[in-house]
């Protein structure tokens, strides 16, 4: 099978920056069906106390959508936003704390545009959609070993190593991605905005899409960390040699389901594992 994709890829013509873009929030937004954007490491995208938010039009909810993500999934500093699969919940992961998981109980995979954002701050993670608070929860660090990196993306997240089961395809997005940003600090998430993010001081990284070409997306903060396209049909092969593409630790059925945590803080003992998290949390 992977020769005769192999073959396949050859064979295609070069894609446009069309076929990775569709009409968005505001200008343009990324097609996440068809490519993702990868950002170079840097540790200030997952040093809290920061915030991320973003605009997103979600069409299925048969595997997660992974909307955000910092460093590979087992990295101590990882975080990711992204949707269950089944119940399209807006949720949190970030595997170097305990609990690991921030669950809103309310489905975004409607195909409707929806302004998510999650901010923390190294003790509370905090989800918001359109400009309304959905979950709070607090957290303490767990003990997680490992090594850091893995950059950033957009509509994916990618894992060291491979993983073996019924969702071994890389997690990724089915649905439109706009107006990505990161900002240091915690960012006041009650007002839906009217009009596409500018950058600030507190702006590490902003990538609107609107001038997005068939290599990738400029960076409007100072920082300049241009996210380059990764052609969806190619990336498990893109990663191969560095970051095998995994099952995705928010996917699954039937199973138990996970409990939702929309509400103060947990007191779980220790942080679930990937093995733990197969199941999506019903509604």
């Amino acid at each position: 099978m992977r020769a005769f994709l192999a073959i396949l890829l050859v064979g295609l013509p070069s894609w446009s920056a069309t076929h990775y873009y569709s009409p968005g929030r505001f200008g343009a937004a990324l097609n996440a069906q068809f490519g993702v954007l990868s950002i170079a490491d840097r540790p200030d995208y997952s040093q809290p106390p920061f915030t991320v938010d973003c605009w997103v039009k979600l069409r299925s909810d048969r595997q997660p959508n992974i909307l955000v993500s910092s460093e590979r999934r087992e990295a101590p500093r990882h975080w990711e936003i992204f949707t269950f699969s089944g119940s399209g919940h807006f949720s949190a992961y970030l595997p170097g704390y305990t609990p690991a998981l921030t669950i809103a109980d309310r489905n975004i995979v409607d195909n409707q545009w929806h302004y998510v954002a999650m901010t923390f701050d190294a003790a509370t993670v905090r989800l918001f959609i359109d400009g309304t608070a959905v979950a709070t929860q607090g957290v303490r660090r767990a003990d997680r070993k490992g090594e850091n990196g893995g950059g950033l993306w957009i509509g994916r997240a990618v894992t060291a190593a491979p993983e073996t089961g019924p969702y071994s395809d890389p997690p990724g997005c089915s649905g439109l991605i706009d107006e990505v940003r990161i900002s240091r600090g915690l960012r006041q998430e009650s007002t839906v905005p009217s009009s596409p993010s500018k950058p600030d001081a507190e702006t590490l990284g902003l990538w609107n899409m609107d001038a997005g070409t068939a290599q990738g997306v400029p960076d409007l903060s100072s920082s300049g960390a241009s996210a380059h396209i990764v052609r969806r049909l190619a990336l498990d092969d893109y990663e191969r040699p560095s970051y095998n593409a995994g099952a995705s630790p928010m996917s699954g059925s039937p199973a138990t389901p996970v409990p939702l945590c929309s509400a103060a803080t947990s007191s779980s003992p220790s942080s679930p594992s990937l093995q733990d998290l197969t199941s999506a949390p019903t509604s």
